[in-house]
């Protein structure tokens, strides 16, 4: 394959688009249709015995690292990796703030705070 170019005699660019129908959002994504579809509560079960037995091989491979860092094979790879634990900021600054409350130094934080983020998680409804 070669890239696009606007040479003459060169691969044309190539511009699809593409649009999901409301009909097939609605039927395809609808809980109530996927659950008859597929029939959820078993599904459920399903991914519960592959979560446990993936669980089981993770624990297995843990025990084979012992002390190691890394480990790979059998197209798997493991890293042990360290992270220091989280801050409690609010009590360093009420211990750099003596005396003022929980609400002043939360006020005084508000404009070092930066934006929010937004998270999606999908799971199986039980």
């Amino acid at each position: 394959l070669r890239a696009p170019s606007g040479d003459p005699g060169a691969t044309p660019p190539i511009f699809d688009s593409f649009s999901i129908p409301s009909p097939f959002l609605l039927t395809r994504f609808y809980p109530k249709f996927v659950s008859k579809k597929i029939g959820a509560g078993a599904l459920a079960a399903q991914l519960e015995a592959i979560k446990a037995e993936a669980e089981q091989a993770k624990n297995r491979l843990i025990e084979l690292l012992g002390a190691g860092k890394r480990m790979e094979g059998g197209g798997v790879s493991l890293v042990r990796t360290t992270r220091a634990g989280n801050v409690d900021y609010q009590s360093v600054l009420q211990d750099l703030m003596p005396g003022k409350s929980k609400d002043e130094i939360a006020e005084f934080c508000s404009r070092y705070r930066k934006e929010g983020t937004e998270t999606f998680t999908v799971r199986i409804a039980k």
